[in-house]
């Protein structure tokens, strides 16, 4: 991640992705508004007798989905912010602790970024997990999402907010554990 995704998803609240993790985060969106475009590329350019007209339905429906899971994606992007009174050394600790306990692969980690592929078995998925968590003043962020170097589906089971909430707990036992 670099400090100015940092600085963004601060400013935002939203993951930021650079363009090859935005493309495959909304490959779905890419697919179902495709076939839509194509049908009306080859009503507008296909002057040909034998060119028959896809029913408008092969352009409606993909685009209703589209939306709807651009929409759905989107959200997704967002983090879950705990407040907390973790100093950096603490929230570095912190880390390695959630590190160690799920067997997570680090992709980055600084000061106040913690960016990471889960191990299926710990998360009840088989997908594997990005996870990101930031760090800011008094703030957690967390945000997880399937991993974007493995073409996953969209998390419509509700996986990843489960991973989410099972860190969440995790960050308040540590707090506890430290006298906050």
């Amino acid at each position: 991640m670099t400090q100015e995704q940092y600085n963004k998803s601060i400013e935002t609240g939203e993951l930021q992705l650079d363009a090859w993790g935005k493309f495959s985060y909304f490959s779905i969106v890419v697919v179902l508004f495709a076939m839509p475009i194509a049908c009306m590329a080859l009503d507008i350019f296909d002057k040909s007798t034998n060119f028959v007209r896809p029913p408008i339905g092969f352009i409606i429906v993909p685009t209703i989905f589209g939306i709807l899971f651009y929409i759905l994606q989107k959200s997704r992007l967002k983090f879950t912010i705990v407040k907390t009174r973790l100093s950096k050394n603490e929230f570095l600790k912190l880390i390695k602790q959630i590190s160690d306990k799920f067997k997570l692969t680090t992709i980055f980690e600084g000061e106040d970024v913690f960016v990471a592929k889960t191990n299926t078995e710990y998360f009840s998925s088989i997908i594997r997990k990005q996870i990101t968590i930031l760090r800011n003043n008094d703030e957690v962020m967390i945000n997880c999402i399937f991993d974007l170097n493995r073409k996953g589906p969209v998390d419509i089971m509700g996986q990843n907010k489960k991973a989410v909430n099972t860190l969440i707990e995790m960050i308040e036992r540590f707090e506890k554990e430290v006298g906050h």
